[in-house]
């Protein structure tokens, strides 16, 4: 796609050359190597050859991955950076949904003499409204211990009891969430994927993911399956033909888009917890106050599920203030 096509300027991630990789000297027209003027090398080089922690940084990063690359994984790079330049604090800012991560992390670092500081994602809900939904959040109460598993992949074959089972990628309600197909007998076990008197939660479980996106294509996929006997993890198994719930559920998402983007064009630069508290949620509650905290939760996840998918297509964006925290704008 070209620079016209975009309207954005091509950079680093668009080449395909990465001469400066390599050490070669054909860059591209973009390059922005390339386009640095002498004039401009010459006031950028001082910063890094003035002795200051700039100069200090630079030296010792590329000194430690030019010596470990390969060899350390990314962890003990970090932790041997750190020595280099004297830090004895090292921060992380992970999402929530990485907690478990992000404490392996801090006992690496504890274990090894560092003093860690680890701060939680924020979508701009109130301290307390967070503290709350962590607290009150069922996924983390009702998560079992670690056990041995075998993951399965998209196509993967499984045979029970005479069945022969495929496997179908539904992901959208869960990073891997995969549905079985019995294509003999045309049954399907839908997980998650499709409820039939709710509608699945739809979480952003990290922020390049498109799990709507990913989740709307995956019901198309199923849509066109034949079924006689559609089986979901849970609730009901309903009284509408699959391929009618499934348009139904695509339905349900399309005005959660236009609901959305009417409360951005209504009011501009909200975040997402502003934006979740302004949705329609048929809960039973007067208001937004008085939602549970787990469903504040959920509501929040959803929200920014769409969010995602809708600055993905180009009919919002967001824009981060000095914390961190995104808020939202018409596209235009």
């Amino acid at each position: 796609m070209s620079e016209k096509e975009t309207n954005c300027p091509l950079s680093c991630v668009d080449c395909a050359v990465t001469a400066c990789r390599y050490g070669k000297d054909n860059y591209p027209a973009f390059c922005l190597t390339r386009a640095m003027s002498p004039e401009e090398k010459a006031s950028v080089l001082p910063l890094y050859n003035d002795g200051d922690i700039n100069s200090r940084y630079a030296f010792w990063s590329a000194t430690v991955e030019g010596t470990y690359y390969g060899e350390m994984a990314r962890v003990e790079e970090t932790m041997e950076f750190a020595r280099r330049v004297d830090a004895r604090k090292i921060g992380l800012a992970y999402c929530s949904e990485l907690q478990a991560e992000a404490k392996l992390y801090a006992r690496i670092l504890d274990i090894n003499g560092f003093e860690t500081y680890m701060i939680d994602c924020k979508a701009g809900a109130p301290e307390p409204v967070l503290d709350a939904m962590f607290v009150h959040n069922p996924s983390p109460i009702m998560l079992p211990e670690v056990f041995d598993a075998e993951p399965v992949q998209p196509g993967d074959l499984l045979e029970y009891g005479g069945h022969r089972l495929v496997c179908l990628p539904s992901y959208g309600h869960s990073p891997g969430h995969m549905s079985l197909y019995d294509a003999e007998n045309e049954i399907i076990f839908l997980g998650d994927h499709v409820l039939f008197d709710i509608t699945p939660n739809i979480v952003l479980w990290n922020k390049k993911d498109d799990a709507l996106g990913q989740y709307i294509e995956n019901l198309r996929v199923v849509q066109q399956l034949p079924v006689k006997l559609a089986l979901p993890a849970h609730r009901t198994a309903g009284c509408v033909p699959l391929g009618e719930r499934i348009e139904q559920l695509i339905q349900h998402h399309m005005r959660r888009t236009e609901e959305i983007l009417s409360i951005i064009q209504q009011e501009t630069g909200l975040t997402t917890y502003q934006i979740s508290s302004r949705m329609k949620w048929n809960i039973v509650a007067d208001c937004w106050d008085d939602f549970p905290a787990s469903q504040k939760y959920f509501a929040m996840c959803e929200c920014m599920a769409h969010l995602q998918y809708m600055c993905i297509r180009g009919m919002i964006r967001k824009s981060p203030d000095p914390e961190g925290i995104d808020h939202y704008f018409t596209a235009c």
